[in-house]
């Protein structure tokens, strides 16, 4: 049976903070480099988050901080894909501008990171029963909805 303590909050706001200080960080310092970069970057956090992850879930035992680091590598999902669509120069519609724009801008050039997380949610969810696995498949689904709309109308709005 699973219980709310401190724990268990300060592990899950551990995970909030580790996501927008990626999404941000990642952004801010590396959009520069270039698409290549940026998706390796994501990748490597993706694979350590998944190694120290498997370790602690299986290893130790440590289901919660486990389950949080593979909800982490998902959330690598989107960069790792945006960095390869910007290296190849290949988008849904047309180039959808900085990483930093996903969240204030609705535009169909999303729609490919949107697609990949909601793809990697639903394998890791298949392999591992934690349920904060579903937060990254809600939030790129929130903003698929939007985006498929600008796919099919063909314009940008903003959210903000």
């Amino acid at each position: 049976m699973s219980r709310m303590d401190i724990v268990h909050v300060a592990d899950y706001f551990g995970a909030f903070i580790i996501m927008s200080a990626m999404g941000w960080f990642m952004n801010d310092a590396w959009n520069h480099f270039g698409g290549g970069v940026l998706a390796t970057i994501a990748v490597l956090y993706a694979a350590v988050f998944l190694i120290v992850g498997r370790r602690l879930w299986y290893g130790h035992g440590f289901k919660l901080p486990g389950g949080l680091l593979f909800t982490l590598a998902v959330w690598m999902t989107p960069l790792a894909i945006f960095g390869i669509e910007k290296m190849l120069g290949w988008w849904p519609m047309e180039d959808p501008g900085d990483y930093r724009d996903y969240y204030h801008r609705i535009k169909g050039g999303w729609f490919g990171m949107e697609i990949g997380t909601i793809l990697a949610g639903l394998f890791a969810l298949r392999y591992m029963r934690f349920p904060f696995l579903s937060f990254p498949v809600a939030f790129a689904l929130w903003f698929m909805s939007m985006d498929i709309a600008s796919l099919i109308m063909g314009g940008t709005e903003h959210v903000t």
